[in-house]
């Protein structure tokens, strides 16, 4: 595997984290609800062992979280591929737990500290840093088909060809061969939003675990191709240049990243903006893959102010979340900014 160079963080520090779990450490595993997220989980309990593993979303890192992290006496609490906005967060953590966390958004604060390593590289995917890290403590071979999965949905695998070019003869693959595997995974995962340990639990360290999932992808999938047939005549267009897209829609799964995916990479030139309900709110899904506009930083301003709201991501591709009662502002800060 090839060198990476950590934005913050380094192979050292994580090393001397792991070592320094024992027995008598209860320890919590948090990582995001997507393929990456579930594949990052999948690396590291192969590692090491959890008395608390949490599949959740970024708004769900929160003081909540924090008041369970206590009232369960966790001291080691190991976040992956979660991006932590809100630096108080951390700093109420560290009160009663030492942290780890591997990701790869951007981030605006360097968070290691006598009590947290931080380790982040945003070229990769966080399932890639985390095989790469975990790799130096134990053989996880056996997961590197899951990893590579994880590369391709996260759309971060052209710079890691050596390690691809490896999966690929390893299986009998290719950069076409592999998308089926990877859309059965991520459309379980959805298919299962309300019960997660399920889909957990049914990806197992086979690459042929993935020809039983085919049942749950396909109805996901129909969802999404209904979807995209009736973005064209839905859709609000914004901007002097028409370069915003905004729609806002409802479907019984959380496929709104995947949509917005597949319709930027088919206008990489466009801002996608799309939102749904999701319980006293609204998710945020923007993409734009030609990189000319900083997804963060556009979504930061939109939601500059709003009670309760969150946003991360990366340049091309970010999410966030706001109250239902600001979606006139927001609506109205997506005119100003056009």
């Amino acid at each position: 595997m090839q060198k990476i160079n950590f934005e913050a963080g380094s192979e050292e520090k994580f090393i001397k984290f792991i070592k320094n779990i024992s027995d008598k450490d209860k320890t919590a595993l948090i990582s995001h609800i997507d393929l990456d997220g579930i594949a990052s989980a999948k690396v590291a309990e192969s590692v090491i062992k959890h008395n608390l593993l949490k599949l959740v979303n970024y708004e769900e890192v929160n003081e909540r979280l924090t008041k369970e992290l206590r009232d369960k006496k966790i001291n080691k609490v190991i976040f992956i591929d979660i991006s932590i906005t809100n630096p108080a967060i951390v700093e109420g953590i560290e009160k009663f737990a030492e942290i780890l966390i591997i990701d790869h958004h951007v981030f605006e604060k360097e968070l290691n500290s006598d009590k947290t390593t931080f380790i982040n590289a945003k070229e990769y995917c966080a399932a890639y840093l985390s095989y790469v890290l975990f790799s130096k403590i134990k053989n996880i071979e056996n997961l590197d088909w899951l990893v590579a999965c994880a590369c391709v949905a996260d759309v971060a695998y052209k710079n890691i060809p050596t390690f691809m070019k490896k999966i690929y003869e390893k299986y009998s693959l290719n950069e076409i061969k592999i998308r089926p595997f990877v859309k059965k995974l991520a459309y379980t995962l959805i298919y299962f939003e309300d019960n997660l340990k399920r889909a957990y639990d049914l990806i197992n360290n086979k690459i042929s675990c993935v020809e039983k999932l085919e049942k749950y992808s396909k109805e996901v999938e129909k969802e999404v191709v209904n979807l995209i047939n009736n973005f064209e005549k839905e859709k609000n267009v914004y901007g002097k240049n028409e370069d915003i897209y905004f729609w806002e829609f409802e479907t019984k799964f959380h496929i709104k990243p995947i949509v917005s995916t597949i319709l930027s990479f088919k206008n990489p030139d466009k801002t996608f903006i799309f939102i749904s309900s999701r319980d006293e709110g609204y998710s945020i899904s923007a993409r734009r893959q030609d990189k000319k506009v900083d997804l963060p930083k556009l979504l930061k301003k939109l939601l500059k102010g709003f009670e309760d709201s969150s946003s991360g991501g990366h340049i091309p591709a970010a999410g966030g979340y706001f109250l239902k009662k600001d979606l006139p502002e927001f609506r109205k800060r997506l005119e100003e900014i056009a």
